[in-house]
Parts: structure tokens; sequence; C-alpha cells
């Protein structure tokens, strides 16, 4: 072996030790040779057992019992199992890691817990050399990371050997599975898996299908298929295995029908057993088209108008619709109007409005209307023919129809009646009415409107009084087969002639309109009041009336009968004495003859006729009229006006009293020359010359209830002399209030022995006399002038109209206090009988304004400080009055102004204001020793600034004119702004009762915010000492300065001339702010004197940016008082800033001070 101490033996064949046996055990001789090759002893070593090598075990994933796992689906837990782990020394401990790589334990480290190891099965008592165990233990792992098992063991030898498994993945998510084709490529549309709608297909014998299935982690276990009508059911086709197969081929499954879904399920499981289930959407194999429903357009209308179309109906059970699409043409199934458009499924309206050729002329169209199903099958629809008309109907013919009812009882013993409509011109023609005698009701019929291209779908009627207007009755519908209609409740009682307005409409909306000639409503047909009067007038001149005439040979009379709206259709006249007797027989005269004339006759002087006109109207109503008569005489007395009432030259038409009658007529015969223009209004045979025999020598009145015949003109009161009188009071009467009238008659006599009888309109009795609301005066209880008044007057209202007013002033008050209206009224029999009460307005005689309310009078002699009544009096139309009075006082002054104060009293001039959002102003003494005070008016102003004037005079109002009641002494203004530089003033106004204003403003008001600075108080008599001590206990001495108002003409500010020289003033050096430290002087502005002036320089400083100054001061005395500079303005070509500062402190402390001057120099 050599000389050394070691060696190795090979190629030995040696048995491992058998722990049964006990053997064999193994030893190692050694001994040495010496060089004398001796051999030593033999040194033999302890027992050597030969035993199996380490060997590291096998891990594997998954428990025990499994194939080694290379996928899990538990992320939360990692087991293992391992084995073989051999060692003849054995395994003292075990410790386990997961890492995400062989060999790591990043995931969880290495620990003994969680390690089970396997019993021993070696039935002989020994060191264990084979180990297997379970590893086992909760830890997080993500999803597709791989994750190795280490397992290291401890051998008895301290020796460590590992073992790692070949990983597994943690698989968490289920197979992909994607459908590609359900018989519908559902690429065309990605949404369809993420938002499945119903697919559809027109074949219903196969359904077919493509899918694709994925697992990146986990490799697919298996993969089965099914169909059934709703999402998890199969009963259209089992479920089937899929095998390797992914899809449904043609012929396979054949799809359920009658508009069933039909839903394919795919179930897929990976190796982990995470199971996928995809539904598809639901396909329905539909091969019939969808159901037709109505449509319904605009059938008629006009050109170029929209066309709206509407359809309702159109289902498809199977599939549903998918779209619409509508288009307009001539024909059916054409676009050539309107291109087709697209619509969605929901829609059942179309507008047609923009066309192809940018209009739609007349004519006949139709709208083609396409439905498709989903399943791709349409279905072909039209609408009804759509005409659309570009002229309105043609009119017909309107007319009024008689309102006379028809009474028919030859074919029935009940009597019937109706209004038969007109159906051709002629029938038109005969049936249309030229009057009608209903004041409610109007009977109207037309021929039918015609249209070639549309229907007649309504008409629309109306009633006016005029041609085409609808004043009385608004247009209102009447059915298209109408043609006659009764019009009611209408008030034609007012109405002349009304007209009858038909409008048409056709099925396109055009419209056409037909007007009557009109009708014209007879009132006296009716039994009314006619709206004019029927008047026949004696003489040859038409509209003027004769009473006397001087042919001898002819008698001439014309007549108007337009009082009633209806004309009448012919004329019978005749002629009758005054005693009744016939003069000539009646005799009917042409067709519009207005006037008759029977001649050849012999008449005598004296002889009286009267003339009787029958007229008849197209309703057979005849009405009669009779002229007042007529006399023949050669020169006949010239007639006057009689008028009732008491005021001469007004005609009453009512009156209260039923016990008394006024008349009053204008002079007959001669005197008429006095009154020219009522010549020109008389008989036109009356020559204008007037000769003596028209000399009136007295005048007979007489009343009666009747002026149409003699004996009732007389029947109430018989004739009185009145001599030349012109007015005559009748009392003691017993007249009946408010039934019929009761006329004056007036009968003149001339010197000639001829007379003239003249009659009144009439006046009703018992009427009016009734006061319903007193006046009011528009007047001010004071006026300003003595010369002019101006007022109005109002609310006067009696039971009749007002006929005037009349006013006066008067300045005898006790005189006129108790009178009343009546006994100032101003009528002609009432002037002498009132005299004596009217002359006491002596200031403005009681005047007549007729209906003027307002009155503006000048020229009047008022004296001041008097009082004097007005009077207004109103009359009514039945001579009843109501009076107002109102005394007035003249008052010509303006109050007498007093004192207004602002702050406590003092003798500067000015006055003062502590606060700058409130002022308060008082005054006293405003008086007026005429009239009262009647209202303040305080208003504060601001006054100029300086550089707008004079600052001690009022500029602008900052607020509002107060107005305050006279008893009030004081007023504070609120929410002000006051400033200090500013001067206010308050204006105070003072009304009093005749609105006369007494303005006056006070002197300067300054806003004062600071107290008065305290002064110093020295103890004893001697202002420059201050004792400590006296003797004295009974009183105490004490002096301070104060401002002495120097006597005489001595001058309360002295000047003091000050040399501008620099003996006088000293320089200043900028030593700093006043109380810091610093002393930084610039010579280059150091202020110089020369020749009685002062220079200041300024110069730039070259450091900053600002101008050094120059700047000298002066000590002036302690003496506290007023003090005034003057400052003049330098030349225009200096430019400088020189201000002047007073200030407290040391001398040589500089303190800039930054001041507007305008601002503060009064």
């Amino acid at each position: 072996m050599g000389s050394g101490t070691d060696g190795y033996l090979d190629n030995l064949n040696l048995l491992l030790f058998n722990d049964f046996t006990k053997g064999p055990l193994y030893y190692i001789n050694v001994k040495a040779r010496n060089g004398a090759g001796e051999f030593s002893k033999n040194i033999t070593s302890k027992p050597i057992k030969i035993i199996e090598a380490d060997a590291a075990g096998i891990i594997s994933d998954g428990v025990r019992g499994i194939p080694d796992v290379n996928k899990q689906r538990d992320k939360a837990t990692v087991t293992a199992h391992f084995e073989g782990f051999r060692s003849g020394f054995g395994y003292t401990t075990f410790e386990w890691a997961v890492g995400t790589g062989q060999g790591l334990d990043d995931i969880r480290p290495f620990s003994t817990k969680g390690i089970i190891i396997d019993g021993d099965n070696e039935t002989d008592v020994g060191i264990k050399t084979n180990y297997s165990g379970t590893v086992h233990a909760p830890v997080h792992l993500v999803h597709t990371y791989s994750y190795h098992v280490t397992v290291r063991g401890r051998t008895g030898k301290s020796n460590t050997l590992e073992g790692v498994s070949n990983g597994f993945i943690v698989d968490l998510t289920p197979p992909q599975v994607s459908l590609a084709d359900i018989g519908v490529d559902l690429n065309v549309n990605n949404t369809l898996i993420t938002n499945p709608i119903s697919l559809y297909q027109p074949s219903v014998d196969s359904i077919t299908a493509d899918w694709n299935i994925s697992d990146p982690e986990s490799n697919i276990a298996w993969s089965s298929y099914c169909y059934g009508t709703i999402p998890g059911r199969c009963e259209v086709h089992n479920m089937t295995l899929a095998g390797g197969a992914s899809g449904v081929q043609a012929g396979q499954v054949r799809p359920a029908t009658g508009g069933k879904p039909n839903f394919l399920l795919i179930l897929s499981e990976n190796q982990v057993g995470l199971e996928k289930r995809l539904h598809s959407p639901p396909l329905i194999a539909d091969n019939s088209a969808p159901t037709e429903g109505l449509i319904q357009c605009t059938q008629y209308l006009k050109e170029n108008e929209d066309i709206v179309c509407s359809w309702t109906g159109f289902v498809d059970a199977e599939s549903g619709v998918d779209n619409f699409a509508s288009g307009l043409g001539e024909r059916e199934g054409e676009d050539n109007i309107h291109e087709f458009v697209i619509l969605p499924p929901y829609t059942q309206t179309i507008v047609f409005r923009e066309y192809r050729n940018l209009n739609l002329p007349a004519g006949q169209y139709f709208m083609t209307l396409k439905t498709t199903n989903a399943a791709g099958l349409t279905l072909e629809s039209y609408s009804l023919p759509i005409f659309v008309d570009g002229t309105p109907p043609v009119p017909g013919r309107v007319v009024e129809l008689n309102d006379v009812i028809q009474v028919n009882t030859s074919t029935s013993s009940n009597a019937s009646w109706s209004h038969r409509g007109c159906s051709s011109e002629d029938d038109c023609k005969n049936a249309d009415s030229k009057c009608q005698t209903s004041m409610t009701n109007l009977h109207a019929s037309w021929m039918h409107f015609t249209d070639d291209e549309s229907l007649i779908v309504k008409y629309e009627v109306a009633v006016g009084n005029t041609s085409g207007g609808s004043e009385l009755k608004p247009f209102f519908d009447v059915p298209p087969d109408i043609n006659v209609v009764n019009i009611d409740h209408l008030d034609l009682t007012q109405q002349k002639q009304v007209f009858v307005i038909v409008r048409a409409t056709n099925a396109a909306g055009l419209q056409s309109t037909s007007i009557s000639n009109g009708v014209f409503i007879s009132r006296i047909s009716a039994g009314l009041s006619p709206l004019g009067s029927f008047t026949v007038f004696d003489g040859d001149s038409p509209g003027k009336d004769m009473d006397y005439q001087k042919d001898r040979e002819q008698l001439t009379a014309t007549w108007n009968f337009s009082g009633d709206p209806c004309p009448m259709e012919s004329y019978t006249w005749s002629i009758k004495r005054l005693d009744s007797t016939v003069f000539m027989k009646p005799e009917q005269l042409p067709e519009g003859q207005l006037f008759g004339t029977y001649d050849g006759l012999n008449l005598q002087d004296g002889d009286e006729f009267y003339v009787i006109v029958q007229g008849v109207n197209s309703l057979g109503y005849v009405h009669t009229e009779r002229s007042d008569g007529i006399t023949v005489r050669q020169e006949p007395l010239m007639p006057g006006i009689v008028r009732d009432g008491p005021v001469f030259g007004v005609d009453f038409n009512v009156q209260p009293s039923i016990t008394e009658l006024w008349g009053n007529w204008d002079a007959f015969g001669k005197t008429k020359e006095e009154n020219p223009d009522l010549i020109d209004g008389g008989n036109p045979d009356i020559d204008p010359r007037i000769g003596g025999h028209q000399e009136i020598i007295y005048y007979e009145v007489a009343v009666g209830n009747d002026r149409r015949y003699p004996n009732t003109r007389t029947n109430i009161h018989p004739f009185v002399r009145v001599d030349l009188n012109q007015s005559y009071h009748f009392t003691d009467l017993e007249l009946l209030p408010g039934i019929g009238h009761y006329y004056i008659t007036v009968r003149a006599f001339g010197s000639s022995s001829a007379s003239r009888t003249q009659t009144s309109n009439g006046i009703r009795v018992g009427v009016g006399g009734t006061v319903v609301r007193q006046g009011q005066m528009q007047l001010a209880d004071c006026i300003p002038s003595t010369n002019d008044i101006s007022f109005s007057w109002q609310d006067f209202e009696f039971g009749l109209p007002i006929m005037f007013y009349q006013w006066g002033i008067s300045s005898n008050l006790s005189a006129v206090k108790d009178l009343s209206c009546k006994q100032l009224q101003l009528f002609e029999h009432k002037v002498a009988e009132n005299s004596k009460y009217l002359e006491a307005f002596d200031i403005q005689p009681m005047t007549n304004v007729l209906k003027a309310t307002l009155v503006e009078q000048d020229d009047l002699k008022m004296q001041h400080g008097n009082v004097y009544l007005v009077v207004v009096i109103a009359t009514d139309e039945s001579a009843i009055c109501s009076m107002v009075t109102k005394e007035i006082l003249v008052d010509t002054t303006p109050p007498i102004s007093g004192i207004v104060t602002v702050g406590p009293k003092n003798d500067l001039g000015v006055m003062f204001a502590d606060q700058t959002d409130r002022l308060t102003v008082s005054w006293q003494n405003y008086t007026d020793p005429d009239s009262n005070i009647e209202n303040y008016r305080v208003t504060l102003f601001q006054g100029k600034l300086c550089v707008e004037g004079d600052m001690r005079t009022p500029s602008i109002a900052i607020t509002e004119a107060v107005v305050l009641e006279p008893e009030e002494t004081s007023y504070t203004f609120y929410q002000l702004y006051l400033k200090n530089d500013r001067t206010y003033f308050i204006q105070m106004e003072a009304s009093n009762c005749a609105g006369l204003i007494a303005t006056s403003y006070t002197v300067p008001i300054l806003l004062d915010q600071h107290p008065p600075l305290p002064g110093v108080v020295k103890d004893g008599i001697d202002y420059s000492t201050d004792v400590e001590f006296q003797t004295s206990t009974a009183y105490i001495n004490a002096s301070f300065l104060h401002q002495l108002k120097p006597s005489g003409d001595a001058d309360i500010c002295p000047e003091n001339i000050v040399d501008l020289t620099m003996a006088t003033w000293n320089p200043i050096n900028h030593v700093g702010i006043w109380g810091v430290e610093g002393n930084v002087k610039h010579e280059k502005h150091l202020s110089s004197s020369e020749g009685g002036f002062l220079e200041l320089n300024m110069i730039p400083d070259v450091k900053t940016k600002r101008m050094l100054a120059g700047a000298v001061e002066m000590t002036i005395d302690g003496t506290s008082g007023k003090y005034k500079f003057e400052m003049k303005a330098a030349m225009s070509d200096l430019y400088g800033v020189t201000s002047v500062v007073l200030r407290e402190g040391p001398p040589g402390v500089f303190v800039d001070y930054d001041i507007n001057i305008t601002e503060h120099l009064l």
C-alpha cells in the first residue's frame, strides 16, 4: 500500500449488512513492514457494516392513490406525497416548501408542519431506511401559475437530501366555448353573443351549428350538445357527446317549427373538472311572410301638402317584423314620387313631404308598404288611392227662404210644415225671399257645391249684417248631405238686412264660399215698431211737408216708407177732406212710384185735405200712413216750432210731474223775420219777404193726447189765450204716468185773421225725477289767485240723462247757503222768479255751460284772505236738479319760513353732523297767517365740489323729497353715506292750503366725527406756572387758554408775515421716520434762499424709482386757533408739487403727506 497512512481497496464484492442475520461484518487489518522486511502486529478496525447508499425520494403532486397531478382547480391548498427516501442511517427530520420554481420556497417556506410520515411495516426492530409520506397545507395560489413542491430530509449522518415534484398549474377557469355559426353567421353581428336576440332562418328541415372549444391551462375532458325550446332543455334533440366534432352538420338535427325558438346548449368540461355551459341565441325556423294588416292614408289633400300614412295589423307570429319600407308612386309598387324609406319595426306612421320632383301636383297616387320579417321574407301591400286636389269646390247659389209656415193638410189629418231646400238655379231663384218677419230665426238653403276631384265633407254657415260677414252668427258646421238650415237664437231686432254665407270644404281641405243676396228684416210685418219713420208729405217737394199751398188746381203728395227695411212692392193713395169725406178714391200706383198727383181741380181757399197712402211689402203686409194735412191758402201764416218743457229753446221728451205741463214755441208769422234761419227750413212756397199781414196778434195753447185729430189735440186742456207770450205753464192736470204722450198745440192768429196751428212732438210724464247720486266738486279748499279759478266736477247721476250744468261764485255765503237748486235754475220762465237769488252771485254769475264738466275762468275780482262759495248745479232731461257747493279761501301768499337746525346750535355759519349714515333735521316757527300749513317736503342736497364752483351752494339732491304732515317738527334721514370732504344742505319746503310753497336752504352742513381736543388746565391764575400748594381752603383757582374774540376792529386771525429765508426756515435732511434711527443726507436737493425766495430742489434718485424733494420747516408757537395759508399756483412752465403740512414732533423728522388739496380748501 506504500508508505502512506491511507489506502483504497476496489473491485470488492461486499454484501449488505442484514439486520435480521446481523451480518456480515467486515474488518480492516493494517500492519506495517519496515525496511528490514519485518511486519508489525495487525491492527484491526472496528466492525464495518456495508449499508445501502442514501437516496432522495420521488415527489408526486396530488394525493396518494392517483397519478401525478399536473393541473389542479384548488387555489387554496397544496397536497403532494413522496416515497423512496432511503438511507441506511435513517432520517431524523423532514421539511417541505412550495415555490414557483424547482427547489424554491417563495410561496411557502420550508417547514416541518403539514408532513405525515407513513408508518413502518417492517417487523424487525431497527433503523428505518425507506421513508414515504404526505404533505398538505393551505396556500394562496394564483390562476395559470406553475408551482413545485420540494421535500427535504435529514439523515442520521446529518446528510440532507431533496426531492422536487415536476410541478402543477392552477386552473380556475372552465373551457372557453364560442359559437361561430348556428345556421346564421354570428360574426356578422358580434353583439349577438353578449346581447342575444332571436335569429331566424327560412329552412324548417335542418339546423346547423359550429363552435370552438379551448382551454389554455387544461386539456378538454369531454363535450356534448343538445337543442331545446327554452335554454337548458333538450326536448328538440337529446344531449349528444360531440367527441372530436366541433359542430352540427346538416341533417343531424331537425328544428322545432311553429314560431318556437331553438336553443343550442353546449357543455364542455376540462381536466380539472370545470364545466362550461353555453346557450345560443334563439333560432326560429320561419318560411312564411308576415301577415298583412290595414293601411290608412290621407285620402284627399291639397297640392304640395304632406301625405300622412299609418298602418296596423302587420305582424309575424313566428319571426316578427324586422323592418318596413314605404314609398310613394303613381301606381302600386312604384316609388317614382317618393323613394322607399326603411323604417324600424315599431313604426306605424310615415309623413311624405320631400318629393322627388320637389312638388306634388294634382293626381292619384299609391303608397306601397313592404313588410320584411326577421327571416328575410317580405310582404308587399298597397294603400287605397290617394287623391291630390288642386281646385276648391264649385259654389252653389245661397238664398234665404220665406219664414211663412206652409201647412199641408191634404194628405193627413195632422198638419205638417217644412222648408224645402232648392236644388237648381231656377228653384233657388223662385225660393229666394226678400223679407222676413222673424227676429230670432233665419231659414236658408243652397244648391249643393260640386267637386269632381274630391268629396264635399262639410258645410259651414254664418250670418252677418254685411255681405260676407259673420257678425251675427259665427260659422257652424252642417253635414254635407244637408242644404237647408234653420238658424236660430239670433237677435235681428236692430238689423235692417242680413246675409247668409255658406262655406264648403272638400276632402282635401280646400274651401269655397257663396254669399246670399240678403234678406230684409220687416219689423212692421212682425207687429213691431219700425226702425225709422213712415211719412207722407203734402206738396210736390220730396222730403218737405207743406201745410199750405196756393195752387187750386191740383193736390200732390210724396212719401217715404223707408222706416221698415223691407221695401214696399206697391202703393195705393187716396185723398180725404179734413172731415174724413173721401175726396179721391184709392188708386194703385205703378211699382216704385213714391208720389201722387190729382189735378184738374177747382179748390177753394181754406179747403183742407190730407192724404192716405197704403204700402204693401213682399210679405203682403199692408201699412197705412196719412199726412198731417194741407190747407189751400193764398198767403198762410208762417209756422213756428212748438216744444215741450220748461226751458225755452229745449224740447223735453219726459218729465216727472203728472200735474203740470210746460210749452214754449218760436214766433209765428212776421216775427219770424227775427229768426231767418227758421225760414230756410219752412215751406218753400212761402216768400221769405214777409208782409205786414203776417203780424201775430195773439196765441192760444192747448193740451191733448193725440195730435192726429183736432178733437184729441185739446181733450186734456182746451185752448187758452196767452196773448203774445211764447211759453205757458199748465197746472192742476190729471195726467197718466208712463202711458202715451201729451202734446202742446199752439194756434197763432194774424192781423189778417189768418191762423196757423202747430203741435209739439209730445212728452211722456211720470218719468225721471230721481237723483241717483250726488256729484262731487274737484276743487281745493284754498286757491292761490284772486283772478283765476279752474276746477271740475263729476259723479252726478239721475234717472235720466243730464241736460246741462250751471255754476257760479258768491261772496255772500249767508244769502246762498240755504237756497235750493230749483231756486237757482236758469229756465227762461224762472229767470225773473229766481232773479233775487241769482243776484247773490256777485263774483261769477250763475252760468249755463251745457254738458261741460271743466271750467277755467279769469278776470274774477276776489280778495286775498276772503272766503267764497262755489256752486255747481246739474239738471237732467226732466228738469230735476242736484247741487253741490264748496267754500274756498283765497290765499296768495306762501307760508312764512322758520328755522331749520341740524346738530347743536352755534354761531359759526355752518352746522355739523356727527354720523355718516344718518342725519336728523328739526324745524320750528313755520307759519301761515291765512291758511294752514298743508305739508312739509324735506330734501337732502350735496354741495358742489371746489372744482365745480362755489361749495356753499346746493348742487345735487341725494335723497328723494320726503313729504311730512304739518304737525311734524323733525325727521331723520337713514341709510346715508356722508363724506368728510363734502358740504350738505337741507332744502325745506312748506306748502299751504293754496299750494303755495316757501322754499329755503340751510347753511352748509359738514361731517365732524371727531370730538373736541382737550386743552390744558393749570392750577392757579398764572397759566405759565402750575402751582402745587395754596393757603386757602375756601376756593381754588385755575387757568386755561381759549380762543378769544378780539374787541373792536381787531383781526380775529392776525396775519403773521414769514420771511422766506433760510434764517427763518430750517432744512429737513431726511432724518428718517420718527422713532427710527438713521441720518441719510442727500446734498444735491438741499434747500436754499435768495432774494426773499425759497428754492426747493427736486431730483430723481438714481438708485430707486423715486424723487428726492427738498423741504424746509419752521416752528410756530403753540397757541391754539385757526390758521390760514395763502398758496399761489406756480407758472405753467414749472414742474413741481408744493405742499404745506402741519404736524407735531421733533424738528428734522420728515413726514410724507399725500393730499388732494382741492378737496379740502373752502
